[in-house]
């Protein structure tokens, strides 16, 4: 499993294809620092955090990570290399796994690294004082929008294996990202409980508050049993059909 995984890395550094994804995890910490630096504001922290967070999982997020999904699982058929992958003495089962662990594992780096730089950002700005409480609070934020992202990638997956193609699955990450907009702009929280697209940024709105001066404070949330059963139930769903599909799946 440990080879199989160092081997999707190596072909993502010689793919160059990190770059793009560096672009992408730089554009909205950039683009904050620059705004806030033009209007000269002071820099409160979790207003600051937050709203880097807001534009990214509300706007980027989806497509960003749908991207990488299909990158991962669409390559070996577009470059011709699934005879040579299935031919590896490595069960598909623990292929699907791996390719799986490295999509996980470059979101998660994703996320780290964007939560750096916006840190790093606010402090070339006038600022409040930077605690380690505030990291930590946006860190565990961080760390649950991963795993509701998780719960949504096989989907993303599945229709890259369906179509074999990158172009389908962005198709399907835009569709995702153009409807979260429009029911998050319209205050649809009694639909929002039932799509599960939407949980990883229902959970960052909800996750602070702001008081009467203006200032926003982090607050303990979890979703909803109900929410949590449909995540799940998303999960495993789509993960089971990937897997059988990406077994029974003939070699073009």
């Amino acid at each position: 499993m440990y080879n199989v995984m160092y081997c999707e890395f190596l072909k993502l550094k010689k793919s160059y294809f990190y770059l793009l994804l560096l672009i992408g995890i730089c554009f909205f910490p950039a683009l904050m620092c620059l705004g806030w630096l033009g209007q000269g504001a002071y820099v409160y922290w979790n207003r600051y955090i937050f709203q880097v967070e807001q534009m990214t999982y509300l706007f980027s997020g989806t497509i960003l990570y749908v991207l990488i999904a299909a990158y991962i699982y669409s390559r070996e058929f577009s470059c011709g290399a699934a005879n040579t992958l299935f031919s590896y003495p490595v069960s598909r089962a623990k292929i699907f796994m791996a390719k799986f662990i490295i999509i996980v594992l470059f979101i998660f780096g994703a996320i780290i690294l964007q939560l750096l730089l916006t840190i790093l950002g606010g402090l070339l700005l006038p600022h409040e004082p930077l605690t380690m409480a505030i990291m930590e609070e946006h860190l565990k934020i961080n760390l649950l929008v991963l795993l509701l992202q998780c719960s949504l990638l096989p989907v993303a997956i599945l229709i890259t294996l369906l179509s074999r193609n990158i172009i389908m699955p962005i198709i399907y990450g835009a569709f995702v990202t153009i409807v979260n907009v429009c029911i998050m702009g319209l205050n649809l929280d009694s639909v929002a409980k039932y799509i599960p697209t939407l949980y990883p940024i229902t959970t960052l709105f909800h996750s602070f508050t702001t008081d009467s001066q203006g200032k926003m404070e982090f607050v303990h949330f979890t979703l909803s049993n109900y929410s949590i059963s449909i995540a799940a139930i998303t999960f495993i769903v789509s993960m089971a059909l990937c897997i059988i599909y990406y077994l029974k799946t003939d070699i073009d």
